[in-house]
């Protein structure tokens, strides 16, 4: 009889985890998914012809790249992205073509303008190609610390660009955490269980 409680509270316990491991991963495929519907949205909105202009250092109409920035702004504000932004390689280094920006980057002088270089880049995006289109990563750069994706494309004038989503890398550690305390909490109720299964046995026996 013991045998077979020790048994249940067993296969209990590694369900549990299991289901918990499980909601984890799903919870962080999730937010995967939420930043590349963003990178998605964000190359449906931009129009080619503004990579195109960054490419030839020319001048876009400012009405309307302000138009297309607020959309940013407003879309990140509402879905508690960092930033959203597109930027293409130049030589060694990227230029950002267009990004939305947060208040304090006002009064910090940190907004992304028009072809303003991107410094303390990932340097794994250098890896992107057609062949490799998506990436995902956890990265520190001078405006902070994302879970971004990265999203590769191509203008139809063979210009390549890339279009790019964060989230606070604070939203992935949180979620680390909970589970940690979590399969913490679950484990020391469990082990609470069997010891006071241990000490009625002992009292049965005595």
């Amino acid at each position: 009889m013991q045998k077979k409680y020790y048994f249940v509270i067993l296969i209990s316990y590694l369900l549990i985890i299991f289901t918990l491991i499980l909601f984890w991963i799903g919870q962080k495929n999730n937010l995967k998914k939420q930043l590349l519907e963003a990178t998605q949205f964000v190359n449906n909105l931009i129009p080619e012809a503004l990579i195109d202009s960054a490419y030839n250092k020319k001048n876009f109409p400012l009405l309307y790249y302000d138009s297309l920035r607020n959309i940013l702004n407003k879309t990140a504000d509402d879905n508690n992205f960092e930033y959203l932004y597109v930027f293409i390689q130049h030589k060694d280094s990227f230029l950002f073509v267009i990004s939305s920006y947060k208040r304090i980057d006002v009064l910090n002088n940190m907004i992304s303008k028009y072809l303003s270089p991107y410094y303390y880049y990932p340097s794994q995006i250098k890896k992107l190609s057609l062949e490799r289109p998506v990436m995902f990563l956890k990265y520190t750069d001078e405006y902070g610390s994302f879970f971004s994706a990265f999203h590769y494309y191509v203008t139809d004038t063979h210009h390549p660009y890339i279009v790019g989503a964060d989230y606070d890398l604070n939203i992935i550690s949180s979620l680390n955490w909970k589970f940690i305390f979590i399969t913490l909490a679950v484990t020391i109720i469990f082990i609470f269980a069997l010891l006071l299964n241990f000490n009625r046995e002992y009292k049965i026996k005595k």
